[in-house]
């Protein structure tokens, strides 16, 4: 699990900062990272390596839903 969490980090900590310039939100950066991570951590067992995507395909749109969701 700690694994696949280290490979996510560039993307968590991408997206986050992607939000945050869309959003004009920097203060909650932090913030959506936890959220982030939290959602890898939720979903990473779910993933099936033979399935042919990567675990970084595979979680981005469930890291970047919970990210979302948190800004609502």
């Amino acid at each position: 699990m700690e694994e696949i969490l280290g490979s996510c980090e560039g993307l968590i900590q991408s997206c986050a900062d992607k939000l945050c310039f869309s959003f004009e939100c920097p203060g909650l950066r932090e913030d959506l990272i936890s959220c982030g991570r939290l959602a890898v951590l939720e979903q990473a067992e779910d993933y099936r390596p033979d399935s042919g995507a990567s675990v970084t395909t595979y979680l981005y749109p469930f890291i970047l839903g919970a990210m979302r969701r948190e800004l609502e």
